[in-house]
């Protein structure tokens, strides 16, 4: 009876210690918090791996540095939202981060379009800039959202032609005359209209058919996308020098940022810088002096804007940046000096280059 009386005992302690020790599983289960689930869209189709390369970095640094915690839902914008309407459905909070190209939001976001004043020869400083970095992040606070970086920085915007633009004496480029351009959107427009030519608005999917049927002369284009388009196929002349610089960025709804932990908002800080720097290198990697050299572009002649065409083009951009300082009052003065000197015809210091994996 006392052995059966014992062996009662330790299984009741046993069992008691059983049910202890799933109570304690359980409520470690039901203490685990769950993921922050945080959305993201682009401009471009999620198909277009090379312009979604840093959304895409990004994304996996926020989870794996996270452990996590963080999980990131990337869309492509044309699946949901026209890409016009990419800024303001982040500053609306329909998404929390957004991912796009400068001249697709025309004047109603001045602050997306400011990395365009970058002298594309700058950009390595301008990424690494946390000055720059910080007044960006208060003018872009100023349309309810958060700078995350230039996340396609440096990619320098050519022309392409299909008709010989007007040339100088010495075989440079006088203007633009008597040629239809087509460009991305008003920004770029201006540049165009100060060379005596006619901008143009025309979807990109049909631009090599546009020129290929001589509706228009020619088109501004980052190089990687006119690489990828085959694009020497059917131009006779392109511009040696980026006179546009295409630099998209990312932007998170700043109430969503604010609400984060100091522990989450430094890791979405941190993989926002690396993505720029990345960015950086790999975009270096697919423009002019990357696999475009080796193209059939190597066969195509190139020009230059002679002394007047440049000081036009400076006189355009100088204007733009001016009233796109003013529509941040408090910022102008700042946002003027900091863009002028960053477009300032001799290159700035050269800075230290950082080689980060991908």
């Amino acid at each position: 009876m006392e052995k059966k009386g014992a062996l009662r005992l330790l299984g009741g302690v046993c069992l008691v210690f059983i049910l202890i020790a799933t109570s304690l599983s359980m409520a470690n289960a039901q203490k685990a918090p769950e993921p922050i689930k945080l959305t993201m869209i682009s401009a471009w189709p999620l198909t277009d791996l090379a312009i979604n390369y840093s959304p895409r970095q990004f994304k996996k640094y926020v989870e794996a540095w996270s452990g996590g915690q963080i999980q990131v839902d990337f869309k492509g914008g044309p699946e949901v939202v026209a890409f016009p309407e990419i800024p303001k459905i982040v500053e609306r909070g329909m998404f929390d981060i957004g991912y796009t190209c400068p001249p697709y939001v025309g004047s109603q976001y001045p602050a997306t379009q400011l990395y365009n004043f970058v002298n594309p020869r700058n950009m390595r400083l301008a990424v690494r800039d946390e000055k720059l970095w910080d007044l960006m992040d208060r003018v872009t606070r100023t349309h309810g959202m958060t700078f995350l970086g230039a996340w396609q920085g440096d990619i320098p915007a050519f022309y392409l032609f299909a008709k010989k633009p007007t040339l100088d004496k010495d075989g440079r480029i006088s203007s633009f005359k008597g040629l239809k351009i087509r460009t991305p959107g008003p920004f770029a427009s201006d540049f165009i209209t100060a060379l005596e030519g006619t901008p143009v608005t025309m979807h990109p999917g049909e631009v090599y058919e546009g020129i290929r049927r001589k509706l228009i002369d020619g088109t501004m284009l980052p190089m990687n996308s006119a690489v990828q388009g085959r694009y020497w196929e059917i131009i006779t002349h392109l511009t040696r020098e980026g006179i546009f610089l295409f630099s998209s960025v990312g932007f998170m709804n700043a109430n969503v940022f604010d609400k984060l932990s100091p522990e989450h908002k430094k890791i979405i800080m941190a993989a926002a810088k690396e993505t720029s720097y990345v960015a950086y290198n790999y975009v270096g990697a697919i423009t002019w002096d990357g696999f475009s050299s080796k193209a059939g572009f190597k066969d195509v002649p190139a020009l230059f804007l002679n002394e007047k065409s440049q000081q036009a083009i400076t006189k355009a951009r100088e204007t733009k940046l001016n009233a796109f300082a003013a529509a941040v009052p408090s910022l102008s003065k700042e946002i003027v000096e900091k863009f002028k000197a960053y477009y300032s015809g001799e290159d700035l210091p050269i800075a230290t280059e950082v080689s980060i994996g991908n």
